[in-house]
């Protein structure tokens, strides 16, 4: 079995175990509540095997750091540069891509890990673009695997705040999603707001709730940080860069090019990004 395999299986295996040691923790607090015992005692009667939880995750921790600590794109670009990507996540997402080559633009990254745009032509021909989702029947062209870590990473850049890049981008995102729903007349509201609007309203296109424009807001964060994945990787590994293809044609649209902290864009783009009013 290939390393990269190696890897990607044992931070799958992390999480399930993470997940079983969460639950044990609400199981204790249901025991609490539902025996009326104290929290000491249902602590130790699962004791032994939260131990054991806590070990695998430990000793998978230390075996995907071995891993990912002397590879040049998480020593000298995640690392220094990406506050949020941690030794966990980095080795899951350079294991799950594996080779940088296969992925000459980044679109086509985005697809692989799941956060690309699916072509769909609707009764009356008319066609939609729409995110990637798994449904009934048809083979999915994306990694389960990538697009649950993609997930994760854009929850953390959440969770940095204004301490790092992404962080801010995600709240520049959310702002801009948010004054973008308002030209349009749509109202923002929470979810139990929503909720309690007849479905007929809820279907007009009036209203979206926050939970959606927080995912969009994920979303490009995280399309934002492959893409400067992409770019720095490969520019490490000597292949070519291609420019965003907002900067290498002339589309028209006001898309913003934020390059990759800590890495200076071309000399051959600058021109590019002035003239597309990219910047």
């Amino acid at each position: 079995m290939d390393h990269s395999r190696q890897i990607r299986m044992l931070i799958d295996s992390f999480y399930s175990i993470q997940r079983t040691r969460i639950m044990i923790s609400n199981r204790i607090k249901m025991i609490v509540k539902d025996y009326d015992v104290e929290e000491e005692e249902a602590s130790n009667l699962h004791e032994m095997v939260k131990i054991h939880l806590t070990e695998a995750e430990k000793n998978i921790e230390k075996r995907v750091r071995t891993f990912v600590r002397p590879l040049p794109i998480y020593k000298n670009w995640i690392e220094p540069e990406v506050k949020g990507v941690a030794e966990l996540l980095a080795g899951g997402i350079i294991a799950g891509i594996e080779d940088i080559s296969r992925f000459t633009y980044a679109s086509e990254l985005w697809t692989y890990c799941g956060l690309g745009l699916k072509a769909e032509t609707l009764e009356n021909g008319e066609i939609v673009h729409t995110i990637q989702k798994r449904k009934k029947g048809e083979k999915i062209n994306y990694s389960p695997f990538l697009k649950t870590l993609c997930y994760k990473i854009g929850e953390q850049f959440i969770k940095t705040g204004n301490r790092g890049f992404y962080g801010k981008k995600y709240q520049h995102y959310k702002e801009r999603e948010l004054n973008k729903q308002e030209r349009k007349g749509v109202k923002v509201l929470p979810q139990a707001l929503l909720d309690k609007k007849p479905k007929k309203e809820k279907e007009s296109g009036e209203y979206m709730s926050e939970g959606h424009v927080h995912n969009r807001a994920r979303r490009k964060t995280a399309k934002l940080f492959l893409s400067h994945l992409h770019q720095v990787w490969r520019a490490m590994e000597g292949l070519p860069v291609p420019p965003p293809y907002h900067i290498s044609h002339s589309t028209g649209t006001t898309h913003e090019y934020y390059p990759p902290p800590g890495w200076k864009a071309p000399v051959k783009w600058e021109e590019n990004i002035k003239s597309s009013g990219a910047s």
